[in-house]
C-alpha cells in the first residue's frame, strides 16, 4: 500500500512538469493576434513567427517590436526599449502574461481569424 502511495506522490509531483509547455510549444502557440475581448475591438497584440510583434489600436499608429520566449519568460523590445520580463502561459482560457516585477497578470483572448 505504501509503495502505491509513494508512486502516486511521485507521479503527482512530475505532472506539472509534464503539463508545462516547452518554450518551442509556447513560441508556436503565441503566434497570432490577441486582445482584451473576443472581437479584439479595443486593439490587438499580434505575434509573428519571425519574432516580431505589432500592437494596434483603433485610431492610433501601430507599434512594432521584437519578442522572444526563454524558460517560459516573454521578453519584448519596442524601438530600443525593453519591456519588463513576463511569465507566459497559453491555455484554453487564453494567453496569460504575468509581469515578474509587479506581479500584475493579464489574460488575452485569441482574436478571430
Amino acid at each position: 500500500m505504501i509503495r502505491y502511495a509513494l508512486a502516486a506522490v511521485a507521479l503527482a509531483a512530475t505532472m506539472p512538469l509534464a503539463l508545462a509547455a516547452s518554450d518551442e510549444a509556447l513560441r508556436e502557440q503565441i503566434v497570432g493576434s490577441w486582445g482584451q475581448d473576443e472581437a479584439c475591438a479595443s486593439g490587438a497584440l499580434s505575434f509573428a513567427a519571425d519574432g516580431t510583434f505589432t500592437f494596434a489600436q483603433p485610431g492610433r499608429d501601430a507599434q512594432k517590436g521584437t519578442w522572444s520566449i526563454t524558460d517560459a519568460i516573454l521578453k519584448g523590445s519596442m524601438e530600443g526599449t525593453e519591456s519588463p520580463p513576463a511569465k507566459v502561459d497559453i491555455t484554453e482560457a487564453g494567453l496569460t502574461i504575468g509581469e515578474i516585477d509587479s506581479g500584475k497578470t493579464t489574460t488575452l483572448l485569441r482574436c478571430p481569424s
